[in-house]
Formats: C-alpha cells, sequence, structure tokens
C-alpha cells in the first residue's frame, strides 16, 4: 500500500476519532441534561401513576355512588308501586263504600216504607179498636135497655 494512501487513510481516522471526540464530549456535556430530563420522566412516570390510581379510585367511588343511586331510584319506584297499588285498593274500597251506601239507601227508603205501613196499619187497627170500643157500648147499652134492673128479669 502506498504512503499516500496510507496517510490519507490515517488522516481520515484521525478526522473520525475526532468527530468521535466531540461527539462524545458533546455528549458528556449533555449528559447532566440529559440525567434531569431522564429524572423528570421517571418522575412524570411516578405522577402519572398516581394520577392514575387517583382516578381509578374516583371511577370506584362514582361506580359506588352510581350502585346507591341506583338502589334509592328502585326504592322509589317500590314506593310509588306500593302508592299506585294503595291508591287503587282505595278506589276499589270507595267503590264498594258508594254500593253499599246506595244499598244502605234502598234500605233506608225500604224501612221508611215499611213504617209509614205500620203506622197506616196502626192507625187502621186503632180505628178498629174504636169502633169494636163503640159497638162493645151499643152491645152494653142495648143489653141494659133489654133488661130493666128493676124488673128483675134477664
Amino acid at each position: 500500500m502506498p504512503a499516500d494512501e496510507l496517510e490519507r487513510r490515517l488522516d481520515q481516522a484521525y478526522a473520525h476519532i475526532e468527530l468521535l471526540t466531540s461527539r462524545l464530549v458533546d455528549v458528556e456535556q449533555r449528559l447532566p441534561q440529559l440525567l434531569f430530563e431522564a429524572g423528570m420522566a421517571e418522575g412524570l412516570k411516578l405522577r402519572f401513576a398516581k394520577v392514575e390510581a387517583e382516578l381509578t379510585r374516583l371511577d370506584e367511588r362514582v361506580q359506588e355512588v352510581f350502585d346507591i343511586w341506583r338502589g334509592t331510584q328502585q326504592r322509589i319506584e317500590r314506593q310509588t308501586g306500593t302508592l299506585a297499588d294503595l291508591l287503587a285498593r282505595f278506589e276499589a274500597w270507595k267503590t264498594v263504600g258508594n254500593e253499599l251506601g246506595q244499598q244502605v239507601e234502598a234500605h233506608e227508603r225500604r224501612l221508611d216504607r215499611h213504617a209509614a205501613m205500620h203506622e197506616s196499619a196502626l192507625k187502621a187497627l186503632q180505628d178498629v179498636k174504636q169502633v169494636l170500643v163503640e159497638i162493645k157500648h151499643c152491645v152494653i147499652a142495648e143489653h141494659e135497655a133489654t133488661t130493666d134492673p128493676g124488673s128483675g128479669t134477664s
């Protein structure tokens, strides 16, 4: 190999070594910054993990609150159903009460008619009694008139 070629290759090698050296110096100068950034990245990773854990906890709490709300909603629906059932029962009893009231009114009308009939019958019986009493007096008077108490004949 000729000397020129060797020198040229040696110059290239030196140039390459200088380039590598300058890059190494550059890396050494930037190393604290890179380490700082790496530390920041690690800190950010830790912070992100904490935030993620907090979000998971909050998500679980939201689910608990949702479950509580669902339970409350079911209780409200049951109560509403119970109230609707009670209202339906009340309406049924109201209908029964109205029917019973109508039956009582009809019975009272019948009783009033019967009472009027009894009063009429009582009046008729009193009139008959009065007639019978008058007939009795007439019969007694006639009997007394036909038998003379002084003659002794009966």
